[in-house]
């Protein structure tokens, strides 16, 4: 199955990182779409409806948590995935996942945790046939 992954961090460094890993671990036909801010990653998620939203809580127009509630509201069965800094137990990174974030990655992000986020995606899609 294909699908379409969309990163949202400020920073291309990172970004570009984490495009590198999921490229790693993806199917060849998987679209991996960037973001560097709230404002163009809602313009890029209403154009091509990614599956998975790869979403930093700290962006520098709008915060993550306001994003992905716009995202939650618009299509409730997007898959985001908040990445940050802070702490999984951050009131603000605990806030996300209470409000439907799929999981939590933190930065500094390592090979090994997306390869494991695709793995739980896999599993999830095969318990009920498909990701969204």
């Amino acid at each position: 199955m294909s699908r379409t992954y969309l990163i949202v961090d400020n920073s291309s460094v990172i970004r570009q990182t984490l495009e590198k890993m999921l490229r790693r671990f993806t199917d060849r036909d998987e679209r991996i779409l960037t973001a560097e801010s709230s404002e163009e990653a809602l313009e890029v998620f209403r154009a091509e409806k990614p599956d998975i939203v790869l979403l930093d809580i700290m962006l520098p127009d709008v915060d993550g948590d306001q994003t992905a509630q716009v995202m939650f509201n618009e299509d409730p069965d997007t898959r985001v995935v908040v990445i940050t800094g802070l702490m999984e137990d951050d009131p603000r990174v605990r806030e996300m996942i209470m409000k439907g974030a799929f999981d939590f990655l933190q930065k500094p992000i390592h090979s090994s945790d997306v390869e494991e986020l695709i793995r739980l995606l896999r599993r999830e899609e095969g318990s009920s046939g498909r990701i969204k």
